[in-house]
């Protein structure tokens, strides 16, 4: 179904919930009360992971690319970290001047392992190296992080970049 969609069908369970609540008197039968209240939380699950599962984890990135060699490069990135997710892995690709995406792989230049994550608020990253074929001329390059927002939530891809490559 689509995201929005889905978000206006759960806000209209939980509207539903919540005025099927407050008919509900104390004569009412306890299983009807509840699987109300059930029902309207389970709407509003639903509509926070469709509103949660789009929201980024970074932005407002900023990077300094270097050129360090044919087929290398180093990138800076400082960016705000907006949710207290837990950092799993990040993938580089490089775009050439037509445009075409291109794998690359990236190896951070400090203590970065997985699960160690920053906490929310403006920092900046170990520098990255970012090396790729060398027959490719890279006009761009972009990094993909994958986090982790807990047991309820899917994984989350934030994209930063692309950014110009000297």
């Amino acid at each position: 179904m689509i995201p929005v969609l889905e978000g206006v069908f759960g806000v209209c369970l939980v509207g539903a919930a919540i005025v099927q609540a407050n008919r509900q008197t104390m004569a009412t039968h306890w299983a009807r009360r509840y699987w109300t209240v059930g029902v309207g939380v389970a709407a509003l699950w639903l509509v926070l992971s469709v509103v949660l599962s789009f929201a980024p984890v970074v932005r407002d990135a900023s990077a300094v690319v270097s050129q360090l060699s044919p087929g290398a490069i180093r990138v800076s990135v400082t960016a705000t970290k907006v949710r207290d997710c837990q950092w799993l892995k990040s993938e580089a690709y490089v775009l050439d001047s037509a445009g075409n995406l291109h794998e690359a792989s990236l190896t951070w230049e400090g203590d970065r392992i997985k699960g160690n994550s920053k906490p929310v608020g403006r920092h900046k990253w170990e520098p990255a190296r970012i090396e790729f074929d060398r027959d490719i001329r890279a006009a761009k390059v972009q990094i993909l992080a994958y986090h982790s927002c807990g047991w309820m939530w899917r994984d989350t891809i934030t994209t930063e970049g692309p950014w110009g490559v000297p």
